[in-house]
């Protein structure tokens, strides 16, 4: 049964990998796919990066215990719990700071692509260098500042489990996995060690940043 979920596991990060990989690419083209781009060599080697990307994923998700038939294990390690989970941000103020967070990624967006078409740009390279900031944003602001504008307007802070500082390459994976997983990450919230999908396996916790604070001036 277990290598059953597994593998499941597997082909449902590999078909939301690949469905977000062709999009964007089509958009940064500005046409759909054709047979002959998907036959072509790069593509072909992204398709085996997805895999390979895909299936480490998935062992991760194992190693963290995140499966299901890993449960019992990650009980019986709760009496081990990071002192941090008390402090952590419910699931509404999680997703109320998602949604502004959007909604200044969506603006950033209009931006870049105004910016495509007035000046007509038609260089790949240039085009994504103008949507870099997409990617860049929640990364860079945590890297940085420990918050997005997001987390800041509901007073939250990403921290490390170990409250270590965060290091940029973490920060990268964490927005990545964010983005790849999106709402079904923080369904995870709801759990025992309150931590979203993508907090779990990059060894993070959102908190509320003036509770810590706080308890930290007290200690």
């Amino acid at each position: 049964m277990k290598y059953f979920i597994q593998f499941i596991t597997f082909i449902f990060i590999l078909i939301v990998f690949e469905i977000i990989i062709t999009y964007s690419i089509e958009a940064v083209v500005g046409r759909e796919l054709t047979e002959k781009d998907i036959y072509s060599s790069p593509l072909k080697f992204l398709a085996i990066v997805e895999f390979v990307f895909s299936f480490v994923l998935m062992r991760i998700f194992v190693k963290k215990g995140i499966l299901p038939y890993n449960k019992e294990k990650l009980l019986h390690n709760s009496e081990n719990q990071n002192p941090l989970i008390k402090f952590s941000a419910s699931l509404a103020d999680r997703y109320l700071a998602m949604v502004f967070d959007t909604i200044i990624m969506f603006i950033i967006l209009i931006l870049c692509a105004k910016t495509i078409t007035v000046f007509s740009i038609e260089n790949q390279l240039l085009r994504i260098l103008i949507l870099s900031p997409l990617f860049l944003y929640d990364p860079l602001f945590v890297y940085f500042f420990g918050v997005t504008p997001g987390h800041y307007l509901k007073g939250l802070k990403v921290v490390s489990s170990s409250n270590s500082k965060l290091t940029l390459l973490n920060c990268m994976i964490r927005f990545v996995l964010k983005f790849v997983l999106g709402m079904v990450s923080l369904v995870f919230l709801l759990t025992e060690r309150k931590q979203a999908l993508h907090d779990r396996i990059t060894s993070t916790f959102v908190i509320y940043s003036k509770n810590y604070t706080e308890s930290k001036g007290r200690s």
